[in-house]
């Protein structure tokens, strides 16, 4: 959450920076960390926000999630 710049204009996400703990892998595993982060409401994961933001993410990816990287979501998750 600390790592994501956004347009107040366009009200959109305008970068996500992460220099921190920069890595090679799975893509769908920041994706996991991203849900867990701003889907979470204390301690209660709110999963009308989890499929909002999935449909956005793959509204903008124009490509829908596989079935695989459903099942890696949730794992990570």
């Amino acid at each position: 959450a600390d790592n994501i710049l956004f347009d107040d204009e366009k009200r959109t996400i305008a970068a996500a920076l992460d220099l921190d703990e920069i890595c090679y892998g799975p893509f769908i595993f920041d994706l996991a960390i991203t849900l867990c982060q701003w889907c979470s409401t204390g301690a209660q994961f709110r999963t009308e926000y989890a499929h909002h933001f999935l449909h956005e993410y793959e509204r903008a990816r124009q490509l829908l999630l596989t079935k695989h990287e459903l099942q890696l979501l949730l794992i990570y998750c």
